[in-house]
């Protein structure tokens, strides 16, 4: 679950330095340092990054996304006091930004604070008008499923599912929920549109198995069995070479 939330918000960091402000800002000094910044940070030279950074804000104080990347290199240094700091000042200053507040509420998640990061990503999803709000649904089912909460968890996926009905990650999550909830039948529903368009995983296989195991199926066990026994063999193969 970790890394679909680190993963998430790589996607969304990566999309928010593609995007000036105002038409004409992306050539000033302040700018140019954030994503100086921004680009330092993402190639691991945290004190460069750092340094560019409070460059940007020195230059201009009222700088979004100086703020959004200063919270994100905070979060990865360890920095949770600054982290908070800056996010807030970067949702002060650019209060509709959905980018902003996804991040936000990711880092709260990574830290926790489970009803903050649930609000912050209702507030994402109000912000988006296209589809990009489908995928912040999944973040927040990941977070809720972090947080144990079953049926917050199963309310995201549901909604991701409307948006993207092939989505790996809500159909087994929504199958895995089912099987914990004895709904074995909905389940292997799930489980079954999994099979059809992705390739079985060792984890997907095995709640396939237990989920027939579950509904007495001696002939569905079979087959989950045979396909974790083919994915064996193909990885044994693959690390032999």
């Amino acid at each position: 679950m970790r890394a679909v939330l680190i993963s998430c918000l790589a996607l969304i960091l990566g999309a928010c330095g593609s995007n000036p402000s105002r038409e004409g800002d992306s050539r000033k000094p302040a700018n140019i340092n954030a994503e100086l910044g921004l680009s330092y940070m993402q190639n691991g030279n945290y004190d460069l990054a750092l340094v560019k950074l409070k460059k940007a804000l020195e230059e201009n104080p009222d700088l979004p996304q100086a703020h959004h990347y200063l919270a994100e290199l905070y979060r990865r240094t360890g920095n949770d006091e600054g982290a908070l700091e800056a996010y807030h000042d970067a949702i002060r200053l650019a209060p509709k930004d959905p980018v902003v507040h996804g991040n936000y509420a990711i880092y709260r998640c990574d830290r926790g604070d489970y009803e903050i990061a649930e609000e912050a990503f209702e507030e994402t999803i109000d912000l988006y008008r296209d589809r990009r709000r489908f995928g912040v649904h999944e973040q927040a089912a990941a977070c809720a499923i972090k947080a144990k909460n079953d049926a917050l968890a199963e309310r995201h996926l549901r909604s991701a599912l409307e948006g993207n009905p092939k989505s790996a990650f809500a159909l087994f999550q929504m199958a895995r929920l089912m099987y914990r909830e004895t709904h074995y039948l909905q389940a292997r529903a799930f489980m079954q549109r999994l099979d059809a368009t992705h390739q079985g995983s060792v984890e997907t296989l095995e709640l396939g198995r237990d989920i027939e195991q579950a509904l007495g199926d001696a002939e569905g066990v079979e087959s989950y069995r045979r396909k974790l026994t083919a994915l064996g063999a193909k990885a044994d193969q693959k690390g032999s070479n």
